[in-house]
């Protein structure tokens, strides 16, 4: 289905989560457009929109309590409660899909609509989570699941549901059962969605998500070839997929040999453009963004990088130093 989005909608609901008071002297949250690529500036800078789309009627006073907490428990930084454009002025600032199939026709649907001269937001979608990395390797300014607050009680049987490839957030059941599959994207992207909106923006970030049948991607970053894998169960394995398609990473070059990389059920691996030449990893740093600066946690040793950098179900960020011999 096409949905049509009033952006001011968006805007408010993002500026209300952000700050309860707009400063009159702070400028209007707009979308900005550079070589190509969009972003959302909110005070001045780039913002990603982490965002979830609550449930068919929530946005009634008196179902409120139980979108808040929702909104905590996933650490999103926008809510999306959707309102008719029409009572708006009829001015478009971008046109938005709402798709929740196969990952084939996610894929295309964003080809579609990320187009140059109309900003991709992704203002409601189902499917599995790990669409997020589909959305924001084709440079999307936000993404906001659908129904994803605690209204939904209603229990479903397990021989009811359909294949994961095709499950949409609202074939879950129960309530944190229901948000919870999204929780872990959401609290690793939201200490740093400055981060990531900006490189997305500058054109330094790229994302991929597993594919049914692709068990590795290669992304280019100049003189540096990332490779991404599925479904490696050795410290020098051979990728073979996950059983069920989950996997997903981004990867953003901060210097010319330095590399944010996170991710999920995934391992990441760097090689040189030139093929004389050999990867070595010179510092492999775990840690979270906090206020726009990476704070430090630990260093992997050897052991633990010299096959790649390993993600699996629990929020991950690393930033690599790497260099060739």
């Amino acid at each position: 289905m096409r949905r049509i989005s009033g952006f001011v909608a968006v805007v408010i609901a993002s500026t209300a989560l952000a700050a309860f008071a707009q400063v009159k002297e702070r400028p209007i949250p707009r979308i900005v457009k550079k070589d190509g690529r969009y972003a959302l500036f909110v005070d001045d800078a780039p913002y990603f929109l982490l965002a979830a789309q609550v449930n068919n009627s929530s946005g009634w006073p008196a179902m409120l309590p139980q979108v808040w907490p929702a909104m905590e428990f996933l650490h999103a930084n926008t809510v999306e409660i959707p309102v008719y454009w029409e009572q708006f002025e009829s001015r478009l600032d971008m046109i938005s899909p709402d798709y929740a199939r196969d990952a084939a026709g996610y894929i295309k649907m964003l080809e579609i609509y990320g187009r140059n001269d109309n900003p991709l937001f992704i203002p409601e979608t189902g499917g599995s989570p790990r669409f997020f990395f589909f959305a924001l390797g084709h440079q999307a300014i936000g993404f906001s699941p659908f129904g994803l607050d605690f209204t939904r009680i209603k229990e479903i049987p397990d021989a009811a549901r359909p294949k994961e490839e095709l499950l949409p957030p609202w074939a879950l059941t129960g309530t944190k059962e229901f948000v919870a599959p999204f929780g872990p994207i959401y609290r690793m992207i939201a200490p740093m969605a400055r981060e990531i909106a900006r490189l997305n923006y500058e054109g330094k970030l790229q994302a991929v998500a597993e594919e049914q049948g692709k068990v590795t991607q290669t992304l280019s970053f100049g003189a540096w070839e990332a490779t991404v894998s599925y479904g490696v169960w050795a410290r020098y394995g051979r990728p073979a997929g996950n059983p069920q398609p989950k996997g997903g990473a981004l990867v953003a070059q901060l210097k010319d040999n330095q590399f944010l990389v996170a991710g999920f059920y995934s391992r990441v691996d760097f090689r040189p453009a030139a093929a004389e030449r050999h990867r070595r990893f010179l510092r492999v740093a775990e840690g979270t963004y906090e206020n726009g600066v990476f704070k430090f946690r630990r260093v992997l040793n050897g052991d633990q990088t010299d096959g790649g950098l390993d993600f699996s179900s629990e929020p991950l960020v690393l930033r690599v130093s790497v260099t060739t011999y």
